[in-house]
């Protein structure tokens, strides 16, 4: 019986080891005595009645211990007969399997309840210890010092989860804060004051292309006003330029007008000259600075795509790193508010274990109020509780700052045509963004 249930065993090694010999004693071979004093625990606490279904021609009968004592004898006795002295390397290795991986399996195997089979055959046992019904044996007490150590080993396992869980918490909290990390608000915040500042630039420039325009028109003006009204002598409306050169006054006439032409011609031909030079100059200083302004336009607008880019790219990325994250977070806790759960039950039940077991190593007269204390003990889990992390405030990422863009008309009217400098300093045509544009497809080859 015992045979066929270590056959079913889910670990290949030790179904291998047994090699599905024909009797228990080929399969006991190689077991140190410490792994069989765990096995004999086991058995002893899922409550297996081994003996009651194994061939007496096997085992023997159950004498006055238990079923498990009976059998781990019998398999005791098969192993001095089957490992000689030189097989300790193999009792050695065999004996670590056996207490570091048996135990934990067997559990598993038992749907995670031998803790609690364990603490219900202690209890029995405690209360017929002291109640004078049974003395432990040796072996019996071999036995419960082997589940003590377990104990012992699996409380620190319990301690080494606790802690690699709450490091898991925190992972998962720092991977949360990695998002606002990720989120380059200062990179955003310099496209920011780049586009603002650029914006400045161009509204000044603008401003200043206004005002050469109002110098040039000026200037203009007074040149073309003048050369459209020269006030020319009243004598040139009679200037005879064929005089009768024997009448004296009528060349005396001529020279006199000759003279006033030539004084108004030198000084409306400097004051012309002066005017039309600025006039000229001021068209050119205004035409100047309409390249700049336009070449200001150019760098406002790209400015302003690169902060449209950098901005909605950012809070888009920065959203979806909060979703998963925080959907990350959430799974995290839920497993280890499992795995918290478990392990404190597990703490609470070796607490309960350790102290029945002290109960078989103080005299017999404390005995009983060990027991009774044992029956109300309060386990403090506190120990094992998990810090758990809420999210993170999601920090203020908007792109209400971008919600229209170069080219947009609500853009336009807001950067360009409500300001003052609109009217007499208009825009050249506006720069699409680049990354807003859809490139156009590229088109079939041309069949050969």
């Amino acid at each position: 019986v015992w045979l066929r249930w270590f056959q079913s065993w889910p670990d290949p090694t030790l179904s291998t080891r047994t090699g599905r010999l024909p009797s228990i004693r080929a399969a006991m071979v190689g077991l140190s005595r410490s792994a069989l004093v765990v096995l004999g625990a086991l058995l002893t606490t899922v409550g297996l009645d081994v003996c009651a279904a194994a061939p007496a021609a096997r085992l023997g009968p159950c004498g006055a211990g238990s079923c498990a004592e009976t059998l781990l004898l019998a398999v005791k006795t098969t192993v001095t007969k089957g490992v000689g002295p030189g097989d300790e390397s193999e009792r050695v290795r065999l004996e670590r399997t056996a207490l570091v991986d048996s135990a934990p399996k067997f559990e598993k195997v038992r749907d995670n309840v031998g803790s609690q089979h364990m603490l219900g055959a202690l209890q029995k046992l405690a209360v017929a210890v002291v109640n004078g019904t049974e003395q432990l044996t040796d072996m019996q007490r071999e036995i419960l010092q082997g589940i003590r150590e377990g104990m012992e080993r699996m409380v620190d396992a319990t301690f080494t989860d606790h802690n690699e869980s709450q490091a898991e918490v925190d992972r998962a909290r720092d991977a949360l804060a990695e998002c606002d990390d990720d989120l380059d608000n200062v990179t955003i915040e310099e496209k920011a004051r780049a586009s603002r500042s650029k914006e400045a630039s161009h509204s000044d420039c603008r401003a200043a292309q206004k005002s050469l325009k109002a110098l040039r028109d000026k200037d203009c003006r007074t040149y073309h006003k003048s050369a459209t009204n020269q006030g020319m002598p009243d004598c040139m409306k009679t200037y005879d330029p064929k005089p009768d050169i024997e009448d004296d006054y009528a060349m005396h006439s001529m020279h006199t007008c000759l003279s006033d032409i030539s004084a108004w011609a030198s000084q409306l031909n400097s004051s012309l000259s002066a005017e039309r030079d600025d006039c000229h100059g001021a068209a050119k200083l205004h035409d100047r600075k309409i390249l700049e302004c336009n070449q200001l336009q150019i760098a406002y607008e790209t400015a302003f795509c690169n902060y449209h880019e950098g901005l909605t790219g950012g809070c888009s990325s920065y959203t979806s790193c909060r979703s998963s994250k925080t959907a990350s977070q959430r799974r995290v806790h839920e497993g280890v508010q499992v795995a918290e759960a478990s392990r404190k039950s597990e703490y609470e039940a070796a607490a309960r274990i350790d102290c029945l077991l002290k109960v078989f190593y103080v005299s017999a007269a404390e005995q009983q109020e060990r027991l009774q204390g044992c029956a109300s003990i309060h386990v403090n889990t506190s120990a094992l509780d998990i810090v758990y992390h809420a999210p993170t405030p999601a920090l203020d990422c908007t792109t209400d700052p971008v919600a229209t863009y170069p080219c947009d008309d609500q853009w336009l009217n807001r950067s360009y045509k409500t300001k003052a400098w609109y009217m007499e300093a208009p825009t050249a045509a506006c720069t699409v963004c680049a990354h807003l544009t859809t490139p156009a497809p590229t088109p079939a080859p041309t069949p050969a």
